[in-house]
């Protein structure tokens, strides 16, 4: 066993115990699903291990349901009442969504249907939030739910979709008349292809095609302080070449990575691909038209449909 496997599979369960709660059961099928065969004796170690990757604040917890024990990794963040700073810490509400009466409830269904190996119903499906409805079909959808993911301070479910055969990722407030279907399901099955997917995207925005690219972005050296304190992909790698900073990402180009590099405005240049430079400017085009009245303000995915399939 090389190093380098073992730093892979300790990712794979940081990554996976992020997401949501997993067993000892769940944890030994889901390292056969990717490659590695070991004993439950050696995963036991790996979670242990796992605390390399913890980022501040982090830790690993355990509990049970029925005999079955499950180990998750959870953040806590530092309130009013245990900071130093006492009652001179203030909390911004910046992308806070506001929270609706059966947020919790629809939370809860989903990880029931999860958890007892039922398909899920969405009566309708409301606009688009992660190109994954990018075509608005919004009636009568039945999928197999695999996950949840808590991704900028809302929540989604990684799932599969029946009809289209494929991997989707859905807001949660974007379904209405959630159910659970008597149709049996394994989402054990589908948690490689939904995690693979959801590893391949920048945030849990669609990607434009099934390529993965090697994308170079060079940072400004006073903003690369900033981007270097935070985590915004597991590919992400950092360095200094001739004065320069180079971040390097291996996954999808999508709407969510162009809104990213978009934040940092003109302290960032696109070194490659190709391709992503062209979106970039194709956007800024699109910017320029709708601001000089050349175009009509509509919501608009610039990414071509047939680049969507």
């Amino acid at each position: 066993m090389t190093h380098q496997t073992k730093t892979n599979r300790l990712r794979l369960v940081y990554t996976t115990l992020k997401i949501r709660p997993f067993s000892l059961n769940e944890l030994t099928v889901l390292y056969a699903s990717s490659g590695y065969l070991k004993s439950r004796r050696q995963i036991q170690r790996d979670l242990k291990e796992v605390e390399l990757f913890f980022q501040e604040k982090e830790s690993i917890k355990s509990f049970y349901v029925l005999k079955e024990k499950y180990f998750h990794i959870q953040s806590t963040l530092p309130s009013i009442d245990d900071s130093n700073e006492g009652n001179a810490l203030h909390y911004t509400s910046f992308n806070l969504p506001k929270s609706k009466p059966n947020e919790s409830s629809k939370r809860a269904l989903i990880n029931e249907a999860i958890s007892k190996n039922n398909m899920l119903f969405i009566r309708d499906l409301k606009n688009d939030e992660t190109g994954d409805n990018f075509s608005f079909t919004s009636k009568k959808i039945q999928i197999i739910p695999v996950l949840m993911i808590f991704h900028r301070n809302n929540y989604y479910i990684g799932g599969y979709n029946v009809s289209q055969n494929q991997v989707v990722i859905y807001g949660i407030r974007q379904m209405e008349g959630v159910s659970i279907l008597p149709k049996t399901c394994k989402p054990k099955d589908y948690y490689y292809l939904v995690s693979k997917e959801l590893d391949s995207r920048f945030g849990v925005t669609k990607n434009i095609n099934s390529n993965i690219y090697i994308i170079q972005i060079e940072i400004s050296n006073v903003l690369s302080e900033f981007v270097q304190n935070h985590t915004w992909h597991h590919s992400q790698q950092f360095e200094k070449k001739k004065g320069k900073t180079l971040l390097t990402l291996t996954c999808g180009i999508n709407r969510e990575l162009l809104g990213w590099l978009f934040q940092w405005m003109y302290n960032i240049k696109i070194i490659e691909p190709k391709i992503l430079r062209t979106y970039y400017e194709k956007a800024i085009k699109e910017v320029m038209a709708v601001h000089n009245d050349k175009k009509s303000l509509v919501y608009k995915n610039i990414f071509e449909t047939n680049e969507m399939n």
